[in-house]
């Protein structure tokens, strides 16, 4: 189940943008509302109860009761707090004390990092949190200024590429400062990362 909700999420915004396109936005954001009931459902399938999959199922009844006039407002909304949501999940990993996300997503792939890796896992934090915060602008800035199909290239296509161009520009950079300490090529890495337990990075 885990596998085919990935599948379906990543399918997302390619549906929310043909919607924008066909002005049927109340497929769209039923097909949101259906994706946020899978927890629930998973918890179902497994026999146990969880205070997420309840969470979600709320969010699934929030989503629907957009129907009927603010399914807009709700679609521009949405990545705009998601964008929102990782820069404040990043940035807040900078403060004193604490351990930057790319720092620990490292650790937990490998090993204890030395000081050059540290530095460099710390910057790339602090990279990818101006990342998002500047999505976060820009999304918002058109969702205000721009027509309905011009952010939704945005939101729905354009920043999925940006967000895979960083990432893979990000990892050729690495190679080049960190050179033989990184020892695996990007599908180890991918491998390495579906290992890691998200709940021991972020919670």
């Amino acid at each position: 189940m885990p596998r085919a909700f990935s599948g379906l999420v990543l399918v997302y915004p390619l549906l929310l943008h043909i919607c924008v396109s066909t002005q049927h936005l109340a497929v769209a954001v039923c097909y949101l509302a259906a994706l946020l009931l899978f927890p629930l459902a998973h918890d179902v399938y497994k026999r146990r109860a969880s205070d997420y999959g309840v969470a979600c199922a709320g969010l699934s009844a929030a989503v629907l009761a957009t129907l009927g006039g603010y399914e807009m407002l709700l679609v521009k909304l949405l990545p705009v707090t998601m964008h929102l949501a990782f820069f404040s999940l990043f940035a807040g990993s900078l403060g004193p004390g604490a351990t930057p996300i790319v720092t620990r997503i490292a650790t937990a792939m490998n090993r204890e990092l030395d000081a050059d890796e540290a530095s460099y896992t710390y910057a790339v934090t602090v990279a990818w949190s101006s990342f998002f915060l500047v999505m976060a602008a820009v999304s918002a800035y058109l969702g205000l200024y721009s027509g309905d199909i011009a952010w939704s290239w945005f939101v729905n296509v354009i920043s999925c590429a940006l967000v895979a161009m960083f990432f893979l520009f990000e990892f050729t950079i690495r190679h080049r400062v960190l050179g033989k300490r990184v020892d695996y090529g990007f599908l180890g890495f991918r491998l390495r990362l579906k290992r890691i337990d998200p709940r021991g990075l972020f919670w």
